[in-house]
């Protein structure tokens, strides 16, 4: 019997959670390859990036810093993000640099309105 909450995508079939699993690989594999600057790529698949990370969601107590919504441990459902972009000068390593977001504001403050420190 299907379960209740079984979702269909029309390019990879049945799917469980918020969205097709295929489709957000898919999506990170462009963003990765179109939009993320190379040099700034492997920092985020460093141990050190990962490490500081974890630390930032913990110093952050497990909260959005801009709307302060709880945040969930899956990736998916966060995001640390540098205050200030690499790109801009920012510090890729500096844990003042970073903020814990949940994905609506990270989206907010990537399309430029502004959310975050």
């Amino acid at each position: 019997m299907p379960s209740i909450n079984n979702k269909h995508c029309s390019k990879h079939g049945v799917y469980q959670g918020k969205r097709c699993p295929k489709c957000k690989q898919q999506i990170e594999k462009e963003y990765n390859k179109t939009s993320r600057n190379k040099e700034n790529q492997s920092v985020y698949q460093s141990k050190k990036w990962k490490d500081l990370r974890q630390e930032a969601i913990i110093r952050d107590g497990f909260k959005c810093t801009s709307c302060h919504a709880a945040i969930g441990l899956k990736h998916r459902d966060h995001v640390v993000d540098h205050i200030v972009e690499i790109q801009d000068g920012g510090a890729a390593y500096d844990l003042e640099n970073l903020q814990t977001l949940c994905m609506s504001c990270h989206n907010k403050k990537t399309k430029g309105k502004g959310v975050g420190v």
